[in-house]
């Protein structure tokens, strides 16, 4: 109960001066070291997941027998994409006495190949066939394809330190309270040899096109909240001030039922959207002055992200499921652990 008193004092209340020997308002920062860039390279060490269609609002409206749908479903691992080639990215981060601003920037390549163990039918924006472009791709089963994805990571973050708990020159710990966006926006390419025909499928008909060359992007942008701390520990001074190592660590976290256009997510259609996603992340950064305005810093993080959502229509009756032409509604999930090492300046 105590501590609880503790942290919400310091949350409510900050004033310029020192609240006790121990507690100081928002964090200490150097103004002559307040900013910080590095270099990172890393890997996208696990991409799992997959979508699952689970039933379609125009075959219910036209009351259909469930028993008769035929729905589809794939995983990244029936596709042999699992985790990516090398990232390479930059980051910076500024700091002020109550907020920090950090912004993360990666590019990343994932590529398969494989065999499909039975159909698979894809959107792409591109695929084309006797002169005539397309919309919809099929991989058959049993022929050899090669798939690969070009895309940027981005993570924003804002944070909140509303005080710091100190033992001078040893050690401190400052709570964090963040908004963030994660996300990532590219372009995917699936390749199965020459194009051999045109299969119609789906009710209403779409046109797929059979093997050949698909293009098309791939992107989502997932806001959170969330909390978390970092633990700053001191090792002494060089002729260019104190060597520290700090230790974060933090928890988001978004939760949201409603409209698809309001997240800016775009799609054929307004879809319901069911989203539970979490974040966790854990980072250590190693600073070494190398001279009165600026430190050398090295360090490592760690990254995982685990969403499970569904997306539903949002038709109300028959003909506007006929007019949108509706196709199924999904259950989705996707797990993404990055691990990346770093080194950069602090100035």
């Amino acid at each position: 109960m105590k501590l609880y008193r503790l942290l919400t004092a310091g949350l409510l209340m900050m004033p310029e001066f020192a609240m006790a020997d121990f507690l100081t308002a928002g964090r200490p920062v150097n103004p002559d070291k307040s900013f910080s860039l590095r270099a990172t390279v890393g890997k996208v060490s696990d991409i799992s997941g997959g979508v699952t269609e689970t039933t379609r609002r125009l075959f219910e409206l036209e009351g259909r027998d469930p028993s008769t749908f035929d729905p589809e479903s794939y995983t990244f691992e029936e596709l042999g994409i699992e985790d990516s080639d090398m990232t390479f990215g930059l980051a910076m981060e500024k700091n002020w006495k109550y907020f920090t601003f950090r912004a993360d920037l990666s590019y990343m390549r994932a590529s398969a190949s494989g065999v499909p163990p039975r159909d698979f039918f894809i959107g792409v924006s591109d695929i084309e066939f006797e002169g005539k472009s397309y919309e919809y791709m099929k991989l058959e089963d049993g022929i050899p394809y090669d798939a690969s994805i070009d895309a940027a990571l981005f993570d924003f973050r804002l944070e909140y330190t509303p005080f710091t708990l100190a033992e001078e020159y040893t050690i401190s710990f400052t709570p964090i309270v963040h908004l963030g966006l994660f996300g990532l926006a590219g372009t995917f390419e699936v390749d199965q040899g020459e194009p051999q025909r045109i299969q119609i499928y789906e009710n209403p008909p779409r046109e797929y096109v059979v093997g050949g060359h698909g293009e098309g992007t791939v992107g989502g942008v997932i806001p959170e909240i969330g909390i978390g701390g970092e633990f700053r520990f001191w090792f002494g001074e060089n002729n260019y001030g104190a060597r520290e190592l700090a230790v974060q660590g933090s928890y988001g976290f978004l939760k949201y039922k409603g409209s698809s256009d309001a997240l800016g997510i775009s799609s054929r259609n307004e879809k319901d959207l069911d989203i539970d996603c979490d974040k966790i992340e854990f980072r250590a950064t190693y600073f070494l002055p190398i001279s009165t305005a600026s430190d050398f810093l090295i360090g490592a993080e760690y990254k995982a992200i685990s969403t499970d959502a569904s997306s539903k229509s949002k038709a109300a009756n028959l003909e506007e499921a006929q007019k949108n032409r509706e196709k199924w509604d999904k259950d989705i999930t996707f797990d993404l652990t990055i691990v990346n090492i770093f080194a950069g300046l602090r100035f």
